[in-house]
């Protein structure tokens, strides 16, 4: 699971760069935590996440998802 959090971090929807544009306004970061009661249960609240962010729905995700994996 570390690793997939990790990879996400880094590789996906630019978490790392939007952590590096924040940090220049200095905010005060605090920790959160995800509790599950499985790793099965992480695609689900991942699929979970990205509709919850992107209200025109999962197809044009997953396009940018496939354009990004080709690039």
């Amino acid at each position: 699971a570390d690793k997939a959090v990790r990879y996400l971090y880094e590789n996906f929807y630019n978490f790392k760069g939007l952590y590096e544009f924040k940090a220049k306004y200095s905010p005060r970061w605090e920790p959160r935590f995800l509790i599950y009661p499985h790793i099965s249960i992480l695609p689900k609240i991942a699929l979970a996440i990205v509709k919850a962010d992107n209200p025109t729905g999962l197809k044009k995700f997953w396009r940018w998802w496939i354009v990004k994996l080709k690039a």
